[in-house]
Formats: structure tokens, C-alpha cells, sequence
């Protein structure tokens, strides 16, 4: 079964040391292929698609880099949508919490 989530993070902020933060509002899909996939290739397959829909505009001097907070932020809004324990303790155990 594959199921397309739509998620728009909210306000994001970029900053590049030569110019001054700009804000931009970043939507994307994210498919999930729940059918046969372990936890582990999910979660890989999400946060892939996470890091390219996060990705700098193609014009600036960081466009092969992705903003690593959006990222964060639209794996953590997928696995909230999915609520899959499974798949919420692969993600606990490959990021664990900073004390």
C-alpha cells in the first residue's frame, strides 16, 4: 500500500554568512511504501525524500546542501502522520535524544 503525504512546514528560516535570513515556506510529498519495506528502508526512504525537498534554491552558492532543521522537521511530521511504533523506534534508536 503507498501512501503520499502532503506536508507544509511552516516559516522556515535560512541564513548564508553573506547575506541577510530570508523565510520560505517549503511544501512537499513524501511517499511511503509501507508493503513489504522494513522499518529501516522506510525511514531511509523518508528521510531521502526529506532532504531533497529541503535542498538550498539551485541559484545559491549551498544548492548541493539541504537545510538539516527542515529536514528534521518534515521526517518528524511524516512519522507523526504515520504513527507506526515500528517505525517511530527505528528512528529513536538512529537519532537518539541529546540529554
Amino acid at each position: 500500500m503507498m501512501r503520499a503525504f502532503a506536508l507544509a512546514i511552516g516559516t522556515l528560516v535560512f541564513t548564508c554568512s553573506a547575506q541577510a535570513a530570508t523565510s520560505t515556506n517549503i511544501q512537499a510529498v513524501i511517499e511511503v511504501n509501507q508493503a513489504g519495506m522494513s522499518s529501516e528502508a522506510m525511514l531511509q526512504s523518508i528521510e531521502q525524500q526529506a532532504m531533497t525537498a529541503c535542498r538550498y534554491e539551485e541559484s545559491s552558492v549551498l544548492s548541493k546542501l539541504h537545510d538539516k532543521a527542515c529536514a528534521k522537521d518534515l521526517v518528524e511530521q511524516t512519522l507523526t502522520q504515520l504513527n507506526n511504533s515500528e517505525l517511530n523506534e527505528t528512528y529513536a534508536l538512529r537519532h537518539p535524544a541529546k540529554s
